[in-house]
Parts: structure tokens; sequence; C-alpha cells
């Protein structure tokens, strides 16, 4: 058995995190509550991947908001996607 091959499965694409580390400075940057809500829709929709990774089980996040945003967001089913009506 490889043990270095199972790891590096494990490990979510750089793209991911990197992705995902610059939309949440962003959420913490903005003060547009529309720029807010959609960059949390996309950290929400990120973190079954992330989570798959073993990503958190390493690293912890330190924006006490921020973390527990992510949690609540773990424990609650999906939201749907709004429509918008024109």
């Amino acid at each position: 058995m490889n043990l270095l091959r199972l790891s590096y499965q494990r490990v979510p694409e750089p793209v991911l995190m990197q992705q995902f580390v610059a939309q949440a400075r962003d959420l913490l940057d903005s003060e547009d509550e529309h720029q807010r809500r959609q960059l949390e829709d996309a950290l929400i929709a990120q973190l079954p991947a992330l989570k798959n990774s073993g990503l958190f089980e390493v690293f912890e996040i330190r924006d006490p908001a921020l973390r527990q945003m992510l949690a609540d967001a773990g424990e609650r089913p999906p939201r749907r996607p709004r429509l918008a009506v024109f």
C-alpha cells in the first residue's frame, strides 16, 4: 500500500483552496450586502469538497464569524438557488 498516494488523493486541487481563501477574504472585507450574500453562497457550495479533502481536520478558520457561518452551513441542507424575477 502506497500511503503517499492515498494521502495525495485527499488533497483538494490547489485552485479550489485558492478560490476558497480569496472568497473568504473578500467576504470579510466586503461592505456590500449583495456581494456578501453571493460570497457566502460560493463558500458554502465549496464546503463538501473541502471537508472531504480533510482540510478542516488540519486547519481551522481563525475568524470567529466566518468559522461559525461555515459550521452552521455544514449542519443544514444546502439552500436552493433563488430565482431572479425581471
